[in-house]
C-alpha cells in the first residue's frame, strides 16, 4: 500500500501532478480521453512525411484555421505552455489548448531548489578527473541527479546503488567516489563496460596527481579531510557487462554481498524498453530498496501488435525472462491504461520526446527546424511522383536521417542529398525544372507546418504525462511488499526541460513507516521548494 503517516497529509505523488484529480486512476483516464479525442487522433495517426501529399493540415476543424493562421511563430511557441489564447477562438480550440496545458505533470522545477543541489556536489576544482571526456550537458544533468540520487539513498538508509545501462560510467562513477556510495555499472555492451574499466583506471591516475598537487602546495591539507582521496575514500565503483532480467539476485551484481541496508536501482536517460524493465524488476525483487531512473528515447517502446526490432533489443540493457506478448512491452504497463487500449503510435511517441518548453527561448532553431519538415514533406511529392515504383519496393516512406548543414542551402540542394546519398537512387529520373516546380507549388505552405506541429506539441507533453502516470500505476498495481513495508511513488524534474528535454524521473522505494514517511521522503528529494520540513521522523 501507499501510506500517508508521520502527522502530514502528503501524498508524494500530487506534489508535482494536477491538483484537480483525486487519484491516478481518475488522472489516467483523463489523459487517455484526450489522447482518444478527434484531433488528438488525427495527431497521432497522420504521417508526417505525408504532410502535403495527405493535405493533413485541412483536416483540422475548420473553424479553428483561420484564427490559426493569425498566429505568428513566437505566438506559436507559446501556446503549448498554455500562454497564448485570444478571446475569439471558437470554444473547441481554447478547450484543446488549455487541456492540454492543464492535464500535464509540472516539468519545470524550483530555480532555487535545483541550486541548492548542485551545491551539493564536492568540490569540482579537486574533482575535476570525475569530469574527465563528459560532455557538458552530460556532466551538468549528472551534476543534478547525483545529489538528487544520494538524497534518496541517505533518506532510506542505503549506500549500494546498481545503475542499470550505465555505458562507460560516467555518471555512476561521479555517484560513487562524490557520494561515498557502492556502485556497480550494469551494461549489456562489453565495449561500452571496457571503456568504464579504463576510464576508472585513468580517473584514479588523475585523481592521485591531483591530490599529490595539493599537497605539494599546501601541505597542512593532509590532515583537513578535504582532499579529493577523503571524498572518494568511502565510495567505490565496479563495471559489470551483464544481460540484468526481473529474476536476478542483486547480490549476484556485488559479488555476493548482501548489505541489510538493501540496494538502489538508479539509471539516468534509459532508452526505450530499458526502462520499462528497469520497472518490472524493481517490481519483482524485495531486495531493491529504492528506485530512482530518468527514462528517454520513448519513441523506441514497443506497443501491442509492434514487433520488437533487433536494434532496439540490442540497446535494452535488461533481459526479460518473460515469454508473454506483455513481458516486452513499453507501453502500457499498467492494468488501468491497457484496458484503455489508447495507443500513442510512432508518431505520438516522438512528440512526447519533446520539450516545448524550449521553443520560446530557441526561435531561430525552430524556424530552421520548421524549413527541414517543410523540405522533407516536399521530397516525399517528389519520390511520390517520380519514384513510387522505388517506393513500392520499400515498402514504407523512406527515413533520410540527419542531412548535411551545407546541403539544407535549398530545396534542390537538400532533394540531391536525400535522393542520392541517402536512399542511394539516380538523380537522372528528375529534372531540375520538376524540383523548381514542386518548390513553387507548396513552398508557401510553411506555415501550416508550423501550426500542425506546433498542436502535436500540445500532444506531446499529455502523452509524456499518460506514459509517466501509467508507470507509476504499474508499480503501484505489482510492486512486491514485504511484511510492514509500504511503498512510496512519485515523479520528479531532476532537470530544468528547457537544458534536457526528457527530465521527468520516477521514483520508487519499498520503506519501513517505523523509520521513514512518504514526507520525509519526498522532501529528500523536492526540487518544487513546496515541501515542507517536519521537526522529526519516526522513532527507530
Amino acid at each position: 500500500m501507499e501510506e500517508e503517516s508521520g502527522g502530514t497529509s502528503l501524498c508524494p505523488w500530487r506534489t508535482f501532478l494536477p491538483e484537480q484529480f483525486q487519484s491516478l486512476e481518475e488522472y489516467a483516464h483523463a489523459l487517455c480521453d484526450f489522447a482518444e479525442g478527434p484531433v488528438a487522433t488525427l495527431m497521432r495517426t497522420a504521417t508526417a512525411t505525408r504532410f502535403l501529399l495527405d493535405d493533413t493540415f485541412h483536416k483540422l476543424p475548420p473553424e479553428w484555421i483561420p484564427h490559426l493562421e493569425a498566429l505568428s511563430l513566437d505566438q506559436l511557441a507559446h501556446l503549448p505552455l498554455g500562454k497564448h489564447v485570444e478571446d475569439e477562438w471558437p470554444q473547441s480550440l481554447v478547450e484543446f489548448v488549455r487541456a492540454g496545458h492543464d492535464l500535464v505533470v509540472r516539468r519545470v522545477p524550483n530555480e532555487g531548489a535545483m541550486q541548492q543541489l548542485e551545491s551539493e556536489i564536492p568540490d569540482l576544482k579537486s574533482q575535476s578527473a570525475l569530469s574527465h571526456a563528459m560532455k557538458a550537458k552530460k556532466f551538468q544533468e549528472s551534476k543534478t541527479f547525483a545529489p538528487l540520487v544520494a538524497r534518496f539513498a541517505r533518506a532510506l538508509g542505503v549506500s549500494h546503488a546498481v545503475d542499470i545501462g550505465a555505458g562507460k560510467g560516467y555518471f555512476s562513477q561521479l555517484l560513487a567516489f562524490c557520494f561515498d556510495m557502492q556502485v556497480v555499472g550494469v551494461d549489456i555492451n562489453e565495449k561500452l563496460t571496457a571503456g568504464a574499466a579504463q576510464r576508472l583506471a585513468h580517473v584514479a591516475t588523475l585523481q592521485e596527481r591531483q591530490q599529490q598537487r595539493q599537497q605539494s602546495e599546501v601541505p597542512s591539507r593532509e590532515s583537513s579531510g578535504s582532499s579529493s582521496s577523503s571524498e572518494a575514500a568511502g565510495g567505490s565503483y565496479s563495471p559489470l557487462t551483464i544481460a540484468v532480467g526481473p529474476e536476478t539476485p542483486p547480490n549476484v551484481l556485488f559479488e555476493g554481498a548482501n548489505p541489510s541496508d538493501g540496494y538502489l536501482l538508479v539509471g539516468m536517460h534509459c532508452c526505450g524498453n530499458l526502462t520499462p524493465n528497469m520497472l518490472r524488476i524493481f517490481a519483482q525483487q524485495p531486495a531493491l530498496t529504492g528506485m530512482m531512473q530518468l527514462g528517454c528515447c520513448y519513441h523506441k517502446l514497443t506497443e501491442e501488435d509492434e514487433v520488437l526490432l533487433p536494434a532496439v533489443r540490442r540497446r535494452d540493457g535488461v533481459v526479460d525472462s518473460g515469454s508473454s506478448a506483455g513481458s516486452v512491452l513499453g507501453f502500457p504497463l499498467s492494468r488501468v491504461v491497457q484496458e484503455r487500449h489508447t495507443k500513442l503510435m510512432e508518431t505520438g511517441r516522438r512528440e512526447a520526446c519533446h520539450s516545448c518548453e524550449r521553443w520560446p527561448v530557441t526561435l531561430d532553431a525552430c524556424e530552421q527546424a520548421y524549413k527541414m519538415h517543410l523540405y522533407r514533406t516536399m521530397l516525399q511529392v517528389v519520390l511520390d511522383r517520380y519514384y513510387a515504383e522505388d517506393l513500392k519496393v520499400r515498402g514504407r516512406d523512406v527515413a533520410v536521417g540527419t542531412i548535411r548543414k551545407s546541403m539544407r542551402a535549398s530545396f534542390a540542394l537538400y532533394a540531391e542529398e536525400c535522393i542520392v546519398k541517402k536512399l542511394q537512387l539516380s538523380f537522372d529520373r528528375v529534372t531540375p525544372e520538376q524540383l523548381h516546380e514542386v518548390e513553387a507549388e507548396f513552398s508557401g505552405r510553411g506555415h501550416e507546418i508550423q501550426i500542425f506541429w506546433t498542436l502535436r506539441g500540445v500532444l506531446g507533453r499529455v502523452l509524456e504525462s499518460l506514459i509517466l502516470v501509467d508507470r507509476l500505476l504499474y508499480l503501484q498495481e505489482n510492486v512486491v511488499l514485504l511484511e510492514d513495508q509500504c511503498l512510496f511513488t512519485t515523479v520528479v524534474p531532476a532537470f530544468h526541460p528547457v537544458d534536457s528535454p526528457r527530465n521527468m524521473a520516477i521514483v520508487c522505494a519499498r520503506y519501513d513507516p517505523r523509520l521513514q514517511t512518504p514526507h520525509h521522503l519526498m522532501r529528500a528529494i523536492d526540487t518544487s521548494g513546496t515541501v515542507p520540513l517536519l521537526p522529526h521522523l519516526p522513532a527507530h
